[in-house]
């Protein structure tokens, strides 16, 4: 028995893992943007700024046409737009908390 090409996965290249964890780690930078200041209107632009570079790498993972093919930009977009936001939201708020406990 046989195995053929189109059955074994083939390992991504090492330039789009490194977008994917960067895309991972944006949400925690919520903690360094509370560190640098205290007014909400600026960390929220923080958090913005982080967004659209998360946005930029996902639009890179999926520029491949395998993975154009297999997963929707937008759909994933959604999905990382939904997990960025209240992890952004709960470091920043959490660091804020800790620095005025201490």
């Amino acid at each position: 028995m046989t195995i053929s090409a189109e059955r074994v996965p083939s390992r991504p290249p090492r330039k789009f893992m490194a977008a994917a964890v960067v895309a991972g780690l944006l949400p925690w930078l919520g903690i360094v943007a509370r560190l640098l200041t205290a007014n909400p209107l600026r960390i929220t632009f923080i958090g913005l700024i982080l967004w659209f570079a998360g946005c930029a790498s996902l639009w890179y993972m999926h520029l491949p046409p395998e993975v154009a093919r297999e997963r929707s930009f937008g759909v994933s977009l959604l999905i990382w737009t939904l997990t960025f936001v209240p992890v952004f939201a709960c470091t920043a708020m959490g660091t804020g908390m800790i620095i005025s406990h201490f």
